[in-house]
């Protein structure tokens, strides 16, 4: 990753927060407000720029998004729960489904197909137990005709995830230019340990549109595209009122209010 951090005029946390502020109403000791001045701030001392707002992501994914080769070992490794474990899996699976505070992110597809499918996907089953074991509270959020979207719904990036990079390239470059500080791995190999991806931002508008209070005091880490991880960005967001903010950021940076959550697609059984 390049490093675009010389001969660049640092700006305050202060003037960092009135530039990308402004236009956004805010009542004193709002958590939206917390958030970005916390990122603004951390931004501007390592990189001496601000977030860039970013309406619409366009272009392909990222290569480091990409699955990576998988060793023999990998290979060997059984991602299948015993009898017991997924059966307690599909269980917490289905009572988070029926949930009132759940029924408007998905509200046509019925149970009992949805389970069928995960009966025969052992795989599937082993990522959400994964997942439910991380703190991220999975559920089904979206379904089509060939299939449903399994990811976090928890209201807060899972503590689990906090504190963590973009990507492999972005922990790797801060390992050797600031080797110093202390961070929590990167969230798109975490994910992909756990057999699932990056949110992105389109999937987790879903959610945070019907979910109230979810997103309010915690930023993640989006799956991005190419053109803007090469630039050294990768995409970022927490909620703003009813919406979810999304923007730019350094994909190095990393703290205690910021994560990320995943995604898992499920095929219908014919």
């Amino acid at each position: 990753m390049p490093d675009r951090r010389q001969n660049e005029e640092p700006a305050t946390p202060d003037q960092i927060a009135e530039v990308r502020l402004s236009g956004m109403k805010f009542r004193e000791g709002d958590p939206e407000k917390e958030i970005l001045l916390a990122m603004a701030k951390q931004i501007n001392e390592k990189h001496g720029r601000a977030l860039e707002p970013q309406e619409k992501a366009a272009g392909k994914e990222s290569a480091a998004d990409q699955p990576a080769a998988t060793t023999a070992a990998e290979s060997e490794q059984k991602r299948e729960l015993s009898p017991e474990q997924a059966e307690k899996t599909i269980k917490t699976l289905e009572t988070r489904f029926q949930a009132e505070e759940n029924k408007k992110l998905c509200p046509k597809l019925s149970w009992d197909k949805a389970e069928k499918a995960l009966r025969v996907t052992p795989e599937a089953l082993w990522s959400v137990d994964q997942m439910e074991q991380n703190g991220h509270e999975p559920g089904i959020y979206f379904s089509d005709k060939t299939g449903f979207e399994i990811g976090t719904l928890a209201k807060e990036a899972p503590s689990s995830t906090r504190n963590c990079v973009y990507d492999k390239r972005a922990e790797e470059w801060l390992k050797i230019n600031s080797p110093q500080e202390r961070f929590n791995g990167n969230a798109v190999d975490q994910a992909r340990a756990m057999g699932i991806e990056l949110k992105t931002i389109e999937q987790d508008k879903h959610i945070a549109g019907n979910t109230p209070a979810y997103n309010e005091q915690s930023w993640r880490w989006y799956k991005t595209q190419d053109n803007i991880r090469d630039s050294g960005y990768a995409l970022t967001g927490f909620r703003v009122g009813s919406a979810l903010s999304v923007y730019q950021c350094y994909a190095d940076v990393h703290n205690a209010d910021g994560g990320w959550g995943g995604s898992l697609r499920v095929n219908f059984v014919n």
